[in-house]
């Protein structure tokens, strides 16, 4: 497949994706119709996308997001993968959650502002900061990039795990039975882990 076409493929997807996710968090029928008629089935409509369909948008960002980094994965390269996703992820994940974390703490102590904040006054310090900045504490939608940073750093141990045929397999397999228990990792998404090992193992 030529680049030009490969990545015209992957900015649609994405397109997709945002869409999706953007759908999941707009519900508004009832906010503009009220509790009418037209408004119960505008709700339905709205749910059966949002709660179904538009359910594959994170597992499908993850799957991209893997199967990009994999993408003539070689050992041997693995620094200037990390260092691409530095300038990509890493860097974007602490402006994005220092700016939302210094907005919080501000907007807490002015007037009028502070009661639409409704957390009171927002304490300012090293920890609290860097609290804010790596458990994304103000800013709560970028847990999808925490775990991302996470499978990133875990780029090299799956990559062994699903480089052969079978045990891959049954390393994915292991996983989505985790997934189904509903087992509890410490920091990691087990399912996260499940959709960025199936894309890098495709």
């Amino acid at each position: 497949m030529a680049e030009k076409t490969f990545r015209n493929k992957i900015y649609w997807f994405t397109f997709l994706f945002s869409v999706l996710v953007i759908w999941v968090h707009s519900y508004n029928a009832v906010l503009f119709l009220g509790n009418t008629k037209s408004a119960a089935s505008l709700v339905r409509l709205e749910r059966f996308f949002g709660d179904r369909i538009a359910q594959i948008a994170v597992p499908g960002f993850f799957m991209i997001s893997s199967y990009l980094f994999f993408r003539g994965y070689r050992p041997e390269i693995l620094m200037r993968k990390w260092n691409s996703r530095i300038r990509s992820v890493l860097v974007p994940y602490i402006v994005w959650n220092s700016l939302y974390y210094f907005g919080y703490v501000i907007g807490s102590r002015l007037p009028y502002i502070s009661d639409v904040i409704g957390k009171g006054k927002i304490p300012f310090g090293l920890p609290e900061t860097v609290d804010a900045i790596l458990n994304y504490t103000y800013n709560y939608v970028f847990w999808y990039l925490y775990q991302l940073i996470l499978l990133i750093l875990l780029a090299p141990l799956i990559y062994l795990a699903v480089k052969r045929v079978w045990p891959g397999i049954a390393f994915l397999a292991v996983l989505l039975a985790g997934v189904y228990l509903g087992i509890d990792l410490p920091l990691l998404n087990l399912d996260a882990l499940f959709y960025y090992s199936f894309a890098a193992f495709a």
